[in-house]
């Protein structure tokens, strides 16, 4: 089992430990490399933007992705709308014999 002093470090500018699971300083809020504040900040400023970014670039290629699928959906659909109208055999002035007999039958 590890010491309490074994999991702490020590603080470059204040002297101050702190708990090892911990990066800056609780009490001056410098790194435990030695980083400032300001440092820490604009480290911290990079990542956020570089996070953004690829969340921007993988959203994007989501975004890409869905509209893909979506296509690649309603693509048979279209194509099978478009092959039955221009295939479709001209049957509409043709009536079935029963039905005709039964239109035309009239009784006065």
């Amino acid at each position: 089992m590890k010491k309490r002093s074994d999991l702490m470090w020590k603080c470059k500018k204040c002297n101050e430990e702190n708990e090892d699971s911990f990066d800056i300083c609780w009490k001056c809020g410098y790194g435990i490399n030695g980083e400032t504040p300001d440092e820490i900040e604009s480290e911290v400023e990079i990542i956020k933007k570089d996070t953004k970014e690829r969340i921007k670039a993988e959203d994007a290629k989501y975004k890409k992705k869905k509209r893909i699928i979506i296509f690649l959906i309603f693509l048979p659909i279209i194509l099978g709308m478009i092959n039955y109208f221009i295939e479709k055999p001209n049957n509409t002035h043709k009536i079935i014999p029963s039905v005709k007999s039964s239109l035309y039958n009239t009784k006065e």
